[in-house]
């Protein structure tokens, strides 16, 4: 719908109220809406006692003004905004409003000049233009007024714009010039009111006079010295894992993966300091998997990965060290960096930059379509339900109108605009593959796409236009990089690929001996030797990937052309089994051509046999000779495809990613949860919050079967899941959970009692141990002796590592991560009691 926006300021005494108004055609009917303007460009503040007018010039700095660009511009009259004495003003350059959605920067320069009633355009003297984009002060003469001191601030949201005074500790150059040489008188003005207001330089000299509620200078020019607050957070998380489920009636109510999304080593750190207030989000590993791989109903096991692949430790940095360990990372390479900035005077969003390494996408169109399936079920208007509402009449009042949801829509898009000082992405490499087979199957194999960077300054727009501008600019780089794309066409054999290999080989075969030239005679001849290896290598690899690849891609274009839909089916699905060696690839070749004959086969006379009426006999029987030549190809060209793929596979080139985590399935009508738990509990617990629940292995009977654990804040239960029995409730102060010195995933369970029947021989073998490690060092005693003490000891430790077993109530596998966690979780509710 076509639409008008304008933005103007309501004056209030000293105060301005920014608005904006749209105007809105739908159905030749024009809709009105006036909203307050949350992103006005600019605010001045006049701290002198005379008032100024403001408009847009498009004059260069320093340089004279020619013209102006009024608020608004008619036949008998222009108007321009006033900014009345020691008052606040709002003000948008009619530029950022007449160009709105298409703004190409929300910066421009302005110029001021002295407001009087009488005056004509002929009349108004204006100043030298004032830049907006950046943060400085200086003196501006202002004819027919004199020289005011102006600061502008671009460290804000809205820019913000001070006329003051000159001090009498400041002065003007100017006017100093002035008073050295002989001054002159200025001449009187035609209009006897502009007159009254025309003041000399040398009487423009004033003590600063501020307004009641508004401070006398911007911060950032303040000459006191005022530590601000600075505020550092850094949160280091080892391992995130979200993933998106399925549990549908389409399925059957079995809960199953769909996509999963792992990060490594992830960084979030924020920091808030006197220049900068900045969030970075460091991800030095990144992977998005499908997990219906297993299922063999698609192609690729992953989504998104990085080309290089990733080291993962189990080390944890120090938390002490956390700002050590963000330095480090900085400047490493990322799979994924977001640096955004915000005003340091409001949580507003002031720039994004982001940086990517390189990376691998597969995009398959089966799967693709299938996750947008899921994702539009996860929407919230499908997550919520929502009780069938009466339909009743809206009744209006005398003069009210309902506008259309549409209209609002737009009008509520319109007033609120994206607002960003900065967004940039830096260039991005990314290897592409595709498998779509929607009529033919066409595919694409690592073709290398390059994308500039994408930068843009001071956006003021809707967000679907800047979704748009950015959708054309890495769809223009794709079209740019359209003779890789079609180099890497899989039914032409991957040329691109193959280049891609020669000039690895070539590259390695010329580098590496230079490289080992340096280290010595020695150290040239490993290097001509491994240079040699990895020309043959990439050569021979290049040429066999480039003939599998073609050979895969009319194999699976033969099988279409059959028109049998088993056919196609059971060949998919055998050839989504890639194999791990060549003689594992012969095989599942030789097998598929021998299915591929008997098919060939017997589909001249299945097709025929279930045909029902003469024209489908003819149908079959033409479906029969199709198949009988096709089926044969298709079967020798997958015998081709298959063997290279398992050499390929020996050699380790060209592999495919793996899945992190293989998918999990779950049937959710008899899959336990916590809440069956806390059903079985006494009534009188029910009432307890849950604080820790998860699914165990238990050990009972020297047999392991699936349990759950349950904490709560009076008891600890255990139950087996099996018949759902609990066979472990007791209050947590007489809970004592230990875990296995040589198994830290096995923890024991033992139920304290009353210690007035202590063992006396217990007591006194702990008292000498205890005499032991307090008045004997092992340093000081013969070897025999010290040989002697550590056996003590081991066996001490060993005879309670036994009695402990012996005490033990109940004992289940848990991760060592969760087990430790439970500990302290009783550790500290015992210390509460």
């Amino acid at each position: 719908m076509p639409f008008t926006r304008r933005s103007f300021a309501l004056q209030n005494g000293e105060e301005s109220l920014p608005m904006v108004v749209t105007l809105i055609e739908k159905d030749h009917i024009y809709y009105l809406n006036i909203f307050e303007d949350n992103s006005p460009a600019i605010l001045v503040t006049n701290q002198t006692d005379v008032p100024f007018i403001i408009a847009q010039t498009s004059a260069s700095e320093n340089s004279k003004v020619s013209n102006t660009t009024p608020e608004y511009n008619g036949r008998h009259f222009e108007w321009y905004q006033q900014v009345p004495a020691y008052s606040k003003c709002y003000y948008t350059p009619p530029e950022l409003y007449t160009s709105f959605p298409d703004v190409e920067s929300t910066t421009c320069n302005i110029t001021l000049a002295l407001y009087n009633e009488n005056a004509t355009k002929k009349t108004l003297k204006w100043s030298k233009p004032i830049r907006t984009d950046r943060t400085w002060e200086k003196f501006l003469y202002i004819p027919n007024h004199g020289d005011v001191k102006v600061i502008v601030c671009d460290k804000h949201r809205v820019t913000r714009i001070f006329v003051y005074y000159i001090a009498e500790l400041e002065f003007s150059v100017k006017d100093l010039r002035s008073r050295l040489l002989a001054p002159q008188i200025l001449p009187e003005t035609e209009s006897p009111s502009s007159s009254l207001l025309s003041i000399s330089p040398s009487t423009a000299i004033h003590h600063p006079v501020t307004m009641s509620n508004t401070p006398a200078k911007c911060r950032h020019f303040s000459s006191e010295c005022n530590t601000k607050f600075q505020m550092k957070v850094r949160c280091f998380i080892k391992a995130l894992i979200v993933s998106l489920h399925a549990d549908g009636k389409a399925a059957d109510c079995v809960k199953s993966e769909i996509v999963s999304l792992y990060a490594d080593d992830t960084l979030v750190a924020f920091d808030d300091n006197d220049d900068d207030k900045e969030l970075h989000l460091l991800l030095p590993n990144l992977q998005l998997d499908n997990q219906n791989y297993v299922c063999g109903q698609y192609d690729f096991p992953v989504v998104l990965c990085a080309q290089e692949s990733y080291e993962r430790k189990s080390i944890m940095p120090p938390v002490h060290y956390l700002d050590r360990t963000y330095q480090n990372l900085r400047n490493r390479p990322l799979m994924a960096h977001f640096k955004i900035g915000f005003f340091e005077d409001e949580m507003m969003l002031h720039s994004i930059v982001c940086s990517f390494s390189p990376m691998r996408i597969y995009i398959e169109d089966s799967y693709l379509n299938y996750w947008l399936d899921a994702v539009v079920d996860c929407t919230p208007s499908n997550c919520a339900y929502r009780t069938e509402q009466p339909i009743s009449r809206i009744t209006l009042a005398s003069g009210e109108f309902l506008l259309p949801r549409v209209v609002v829509g737009q009008a509520t898009c319109i007033a609120e605009p994206l607002q960003i000082r900065q967004f940039q992405i830096d260039p991005l490499d990314v290897l592409l593959s595709v498998h779509t087979s929607i009529r033919l199957y066409i595919a694409l194999d690592h073709s290398p796409l390059s994308f500039s960077t994408y930068n843009r300054q001071y956006i003021l727009t809707v967000p679907l236009r800047f979704g748009q501008s950015l959708s054309m600019h890495y769809l223009s780089g794709a079209i740019f990089g359209a003779g890789w794309v079609v180099g890497s066409l899989e039914i032409l054999g991957s040329p691109s690929g193959l280049a891609r290999s020669f000039t690895t080989g070539l590259r390695d075969f010329v580098s590496m001996p230079v490289e080992g030239l340096f280290r010595g005679p020695w150290g040239f001849i490993v290097g001509v030797t491994q240079g040699s290896a990895s020309l043959l290598r990439n050569v021979t690899a290049g040429t066999l990937n480039s003939v599998s690849k073609l050979a895969a891609s009319v194999a699976r274009n033969l099988d279409r052309l059959t028109l049998d839909q088993e056919h196609i089916e059971r060949t998919e699905a055998l050839r989504r089994c890639r194999p791990h060696g060549f003689t594992e690839g012969l095989a599942q070749g030789v097998t598929g051509l021998g299915i591929s004959i008997l098919g060939a086969v017997g589909g001249l006379a299945r097709h025929t046999l279930e045909a029902r009426t003469p024209v489908e006999v003819m149908t079959g029987v033409g479906k029969g000779l199709v198949g009988a030549v096709t089926k044969p190809l298709s079967g020798a060209a997958e015998l081709l495809a298959l063997t290279g793929q398992g050499v390929l596979h020996t050699v380790g080139f060209n592999t495919m990613p793996e899945l992190r985590v293989a998918c999990h399935c779950e049937n959710i009508p008899t899959e336990p949860s916590a809440y069956r738990i806390w059903k079985l509990l006494p009534g009188t617990l029910k009432s307890d919050q849950i604080l820790f629940n998860c699914e165990v292995t238990l050990v009972t009977q020297e047999q392991m079967r699936r349990g759950y654990a349950l904490l709560t804040t009076s008891v600890f239960a255990l139950m087996e899941l099996e018949n759902y029995s609990l066979i472990c409730v007791s209050p947590i102060d007489k809970v004592e959970m230990t875990s296995d010195a040589a198994d830290k995933t096995l923890y024991y369970i033992h139920l304290m009692k009353d210690k007035e029947g202590a063992d006396e021989q217990d007591y006194t073998n702990q008292r000498i141990i205890t005499y032991i490690h307090s008045s004997t060092s092992l340093k000081n005693v013969s070897t025999a002796a010290a040989g002697s003490l550590s056996d003590l000891m081991q066996n001490h430790e060993q005879e309670m590592q036994a009695s402990r077993r012996k005490q033990t109530d109940w004992s289940f596998y848990i991760s060592e991560a969760l087990g430790t966690h439970i500990i302290r979780y009783l550790r500290v509710m015992n210390r509460n009691w």
